[in-house]
């Protein structure tokens, strides 16, 4: 026994120098390395399994929520790695501990703001020796709980460059050029200080300075960085002349983009795929079919974009989101009706998400080109064709046997708005009239505008501002007319913010969900607490008229605007409320979205017809939004703008957001109620409130 025993002590000596002893970089919170992990919540073994597909998450909307890694035994360590999924923590507590009772604090993080996910943080502590390792999540920066793919934690090694990462634009403008983003790595994604050269493939395409690249002709071109032996991936830049033609910022008003599709339902507006947003998105139609079944996987779906005018086409860049085409074909005309071929692609089908850029060589019958086509005939997946993003560059198409220019014949002013003013003209040529100059030094407007109609729309104007345009003809060579027209024009003048408060909510408070409103207990919370997490949101304040706060929307783009709040129960509520200034008129849709709906896709948006300048006051049936939502569980609203109509570009405003119900419990709560007028009828009692006529139990007189 004594034997045994003194061996057993020797061994234990052996491990704990073992312990002790110092290992660099080497994770030693893999449970293949001997971890184990708990949480207060949630899986916690998910964070320590070297799979980034897997996670911890917690509980949500509950704070704190404690996770504790076990290393087995004590290990010497000065780097803490967390990969957050999204729902990451704003301020938490990393402790460390011996024996898993006495804890000491490594470090504290507060009041972070992270984004970009999945994101890396990468948390460098004094060189400490423990076993166990435990996190306290103090504060959620989402409503939801705390969620990270992977806990690492390790013994930092001297830095070795191991990976460059280098990014840029798919597309640069020549002689523009576009910034290169470039970072050493070392074995732990920590950046390193080296120096780094480029090579250009072809070496004439363009040059690099300064960490910028700037393309010499139309093309493509290869570029790598390195240092020593390190390279990074290759990446491809093309280059392009011009102007994106495919833009416009009254995309459907102009009739720029005709869209069709021969399935059900049909593709949604086309205008998502050349809005130069890659948050919205064009889904030219879906199947219903299988991946085997190519028969089910093949079908027409189309788009065309008016440039307005004639155009020689240099680039054309497509970008499919995963669902994309196995088979489609990119075609040019003049007039909408005689179409030539541009370029025609055939894939492999399977989801690919994926940037065509067709240019040079690829392109064909790229002159005089007015009106693109893009059309599918088969998509690489039973989920159809969207796309993120098309764009069409190109230069003004050159008439060489033109040369007697065109004369102006009159130019009035149509309408005007607060950014724009839209003027028919009429010029007179030997061949073609192509465009309109619009003049004005004083206020620094110079552009050329195809007409349509007849008509020309001058955009980019200033809000109560006088313009002198003057205005010539340019014909297919761009000979331009001798004589000008002029024509003034003060665009209209409108309120940004509102200067009185909105209208104050008579709603006793008893028949009231309040979500933000100043009128009820529920006072505004911190702005801090709004997220902002749909694409293109503009900036969200809080902003005050007096004692009354409202939520503040700088310049609407597309997309969607909202705010999230913790869940609330509006299960006993019957309507929706809301209070909505735009600077101008013009139409945007809402939609209530709850947590744990499957089916929030089918969601039927209500319509705001706002008069702009003015607080507008909206009411909404629950029930016409969702019929099946769980209204126990409401948590974010979204409003929605796209360029169909929608106040692009505008300030939006909103204020005393709440459900209510119109069901009073009791007569004493019809009585507090303000504004309660009390009449006799038939000789019963009536208490008239809000235009609603109540016994004198509180129940609803009809």
């Amino acid at each position: 026994m004594k034997k045994i025993f003194f061996l057993i002590s020797i061994l234990g000596a052996s491990l704990s120098a073992i312990a002790q002893e110092e290992i660099y970089d080497v994770n030693f919170a893999l449970a293949s390395n001997g971890s184990s992990a708990t949480a207060s919540s949630g899986t916690a073994a998910s964070a320590i399994d070297d799979n980034t597909g897997t996670r911890w998450e917690s509980e949500h909307a509950v704070d704190p929520q404690v996770w504790t890694l076990d290393m087995g035994q004590a290990r010497i360590f000065n780097t803490i790695e967390i990969l957050w999924e999204g729902a990451y923590a704003k301020t938490f507590d990393i402790d460390l501990s011996s024996d898993g009772e006495t804890w000491t604090n490594a470090t504290q993080v507060i009041d972070q703001t992270l984004a970009g996910f999945p994101y890396l943080q990468i948390i460098e502590i004094t060189k400490s020796t423990a076993r166990y390792v435990r996190f306290t999540g103090n504060a959620r920066g989402t409503n939801y709980g705390y969620s990270f793919w992977e806990f690492r934690v390790y013994l930092a090694g001297e830095s070795v460059l191991t990976s460059i990462q280098l990014d840029a634009p798919a597309i640069a403008k020549v002689g523009e050029g576009a910034a290169l983003s470039v970072k050493a790595l070392d074995q732990h994604n920590k950046e390193m200080d080296v120096e780094i050269s480029y090579e250009i493939t072809p070496a004439t395409a363009g040059s690099i300075s300064n960490g910028v690249y700037v393309p010499a002709a139309i093309g493509g071109a290869v570029i790598v960085a390195s240092s020593g032996e390190v390279q990074s991936a290759p990446i491809e830049i093309f280059g392009y002349e011009g102007d994106n033609l495919a833009l416009s910022t009254d995309i459907v008003t102009d009739n720029k983009v005709i869209a069709q599709s021969d399935f059900a339902p049909s593709g949604t507006d086309a205008f998502h795929a050349v809005d130069a947003n890659e948050g919205s998105i064009w889904q030219g139609s879906a199947t219903n079919g299988t991946e085997e079944d190519e028969a089910s996987r093949t079908f027409d779906a189309w788009f065309v974009v008016d440039l307005g005018a004639n155009y020689t086409i240099d680039l054309v860049s497509i970008k499919f989101e995963g669902a994309c085409s196995q088979e489609y074909h990119v075609d040019f005309s003049f007039d909408n009706t005689n179409w030539v071929s541009g370029y025609n692609f055939v894939g492999t089908d399977g989801i690919n998400a994926r940037t065509d850029m067709l240019s040079g060589a690829m392109l064909e019958n790229n002159l005089k080109v007015r009106y693109v086509r893009f059309w599918s005939t088969k998509a690489a997946t039973k989920w159809g064709v969207k796309i993120f993003d098309m764009k069409v560059f190109g230069h003004d198409y050159i008439n060489p046997d033109d040369h007697e220019a065109p004369v102006m014949v009159s130019a009035e002013l149509v309408s005007k708005d607060r950014s724009s003013a839209v003027i028919a003209v009429e010029a007179t040529d030997d061949e073609e009239v192509a465009k309109f100059h619009v003049v004005d030094a004083d206020n620094a407007i110079d552009a050329k505008y195809a007409p349509k109609d007849g008509q020309i729309k001058v955009t980019g104007l200033n809000q109560g501002t006088t313009y002198h345009f003057i205005i010539t003809a340019l014909d297919g060579a761009m000979n331009e007319s001798e004589n000008s027209v002029q024509v003034d024009v003060e665009t209209d003048a409108y309120s940004m913010v509102p200067t009185e408060a909105a209208p104050a909510p008579e709603w006793p408070a008893a028949q009231v969900k309040s979500l933000y409103s100043d009128a009820y207990a529920l006072a505004p919370a911190s702005v801090n607490s709004y997220n902002e997490w749909w694409w293109n949101a503009p900036t969200l304040t809080e902003e005050a008229i007096g004692e009354d706060h409202y939520l503040h929307y700088d310049l609407f783009q597309e997309g969607m605007i909202g705010v999230q709040f913790s869940e609330t129960s509006v299960a006993k509520m019957e309507k929706f409320h809301i209070d909505v200034f735009a600077s101008v008129s013009g139409s945007l849709t809402i939609r209530l979205i709850c947590a744990g709906d499957p089916d929030a896709i089918n969601d039927t948006k209500q319509t705001l017809n706002l008069t702009g300048g003015q607080w507008n006051s909206f009411d909404f049936k629950l029930s016409d939004f969702n019929a099946s939502h769980n209204w126990s569980r409401l948590f974010q609203y979204a409003i929605e703008g796209y360029k169909a109509g929608g106040l692009v570009g505008e300030h939006i405003s909103v204020d005393n957001i709440y459900c209510y119900t119109s069901a009073i419990e009791g007569l004493e709560a019809v009585e507090a109620a303000p504004k309660a007028q009390k009449v006799i009828e038939n000789g019963r009692l009536i208490i008239l409130k809000n235009g609603i006529r109540y016994d004198a139990t509180g129940q609803i007189v009809k």
